[in-house]
């Protein structure tokens, strides 16, 4: 195989071709599958999520506070705890104003 430059965004490289991926795994051949990180996350152990991610983040993403996209800002910067769990309540209570606005209505 020929080594390939980094570039922006993951790439795999295969015999074949090179396929841009985001997000998930992709296998080369036919029948091919796709897991996303979370799937990924889910089939190990609290532990495992915990060494990966920090215990604070971990429980933020098993609760449902927070996604694995929300762990980055936009510009691809690490987001520290006190801002994940600030944005976890700011999320909440758009959901809890949205959820509001559906009853009334």
């Amino acid at each position: 195989m020929v080594p390939v430059a980094p570039r922006a965004g993951a790439w795999i490289e295969t015999r074949i071709t090179l396929k841009p991926i985001r997000n998930y795994l992709v296998a080369p051949r036919a029948g091919a599958w796709i897991e996303t990180c979370s799937d990924f996350l889910n089939r190990h152990s609290k532990e495992y999520q915990d060494n990966l991610l920090g215990p604070g983040r971990a429980e933020l993403w098993r609760s449902g506070k927070i996604t694995l996209s929300d762990l980055v800002s936009q510009q691809g910067r690490p987001l520290s705890l006190s801002q994940l769990e600030a944005l976890s309540v700011t999320k909440s209570t758009k959901d809890l104003t949205l959820l509001q606005n559906v009853v009334k209505s």
